[in-house]
């Protein structure tokens, strides 16, 4: 009976919260209103599901859901980011709370709405959250479930796949470059490489998939090219690992000099940004280099011995020095 008497109260406060939100003034207390109605609804299914077992927990799951999607939609249309933190994080953190470590279909299916939802509305922060919440969870997933090479292999591609989505659609939706996309396709790389690092094959794979992605990024109108440049680098990263998994001594010397040497290639074939360009000429007019001096002459290089000594230098057709005028032969002008 209590835990029907809080799922009723939390919905009444978010149908009270949608009905003055729609229909009378924006205000805050209604915002509110729906928050707390929502945090109420995920909370009695946490109750009914995980504490007092009323319901399956297959059902408390597809609860969050309904009750996570809601409040998205609500901060969609109303504009408030606030909800959609409460509605996504709830359904993600959902699995977790109700003790569902195995549900790793439905955090799936949560990650992938939240990633849908975040590139959208462009709610960087938001997309961390999603992110390390998705994650932690995954780490507990392979540590505590030992699942079948097949189903580990799965999920990971499924959650690669996932936040590269996150990272790319962050990255396309800005004029500038969004380093968070860099970051997160960093920490990505590096997590799927660690949760799978005992198979060469793996780390083999995740270099030639980023460096697929990387070719296509600089190709794609919408995003940056560092971005691009950094999704080929993690490529190059993971081959280097597999390659000192899989080899030793001199091969491994020869494979990590070729990509050092093709990148140091490619920066020479560059012209040099503006700013380094500046920066150069400033260490020039700060440190001047001063002439050397002529061997058989001992004057600096370059110049003449007219210019050395001071003496002006002759006209070759007049035998008068140079820039001097002929004297006039009418005399002195008394006009």
């Amino acid at each position: 009976m209590r835990t029907v008497l809080g799922g009723a109260l939390s919905a009444a406060l978010l149908a009270t919260g949608v009905y003055l939100r729609e229909h009378k003034d924006r205000t805050e207390a209604a915002l509110a209103a729906a928050a707390v109605g929502v945090a109420g609804l995920f909370g009695t299914l946490l109750i009914a599901g995980a504490g007092y077992e009323l319901i399956p927990t297959a059902t408390a799951l597809v609860g969050a859901l309904i009750v996570g999607t809601t409040a998205t939609v609500l901060a969609i249309r109303w504009n408030a980011p606030l909800m959609g933190w409460l509605g996504l994080l709830g359904a993600l953190w959902a699995p977790t709370a109700l003790g569902a470590l195995d549900a790793v279909a439905f955090l799936a299916v949560a990650y992938a709405a939240t990633v849908a939802v975040v590139v959208w509305q462009r709610w960087n922060a938001l997309a961390w959250a999603a992110f390390v919440t998705a994650a932690l969870q995954l780490i507990v997933w392979l540590w505590d479930a030992s699942p079948t090479e097949t189903g580990r292999l799965v999920v990971l591609v499924t959650f690669g796949l996932l936040t590269a989505a996150l990272a790319f659609g962050l990255e396309a939706r800005r004029a500038s470059v969004n380093w968070n996309a860099a970051a997160l396709l960093v920490l990505n790389a590096l997590l799927l490489a660690v949760s799978y690092g005992d198979h060469d094959g793996w780390l083999i794979a995740l270099a030639a998939a980023h460096f697929v992605a990387g070719l296509a990024a600089t190709r794609t109108p919408g995003i940056s090219r560092p971005v691009a440049l950094v999704t080929l680098g993690i490529a190059v990263g993971l081959a280097d690992l597999a390659l000192v998994a899989m080899a030793d001594g001199l091969p491994v010397v020869l494979g990590w000099a070729g990509p050092v040497l093709a990148f140091a290639a490619l920066l020479g074939a560059r012209r040099r940004p503006a700013a380094v360009e500046a920066f150069v000429n400033d260490v020039r007019l700060a440190f001047p280099v001063a002439p050397r001096d002529d061997a058989a002459t001992g004057r600096p290089a370059g110049t003449s011995s007219a210019a050395a000594t001071g003496a002006p230098r002759e006209d070759a057709a007049t035998g008068r020095p140079t820039g001097q005028q002929p004297a006039s032969d009418d005399g002195p002008d008394v006009s």
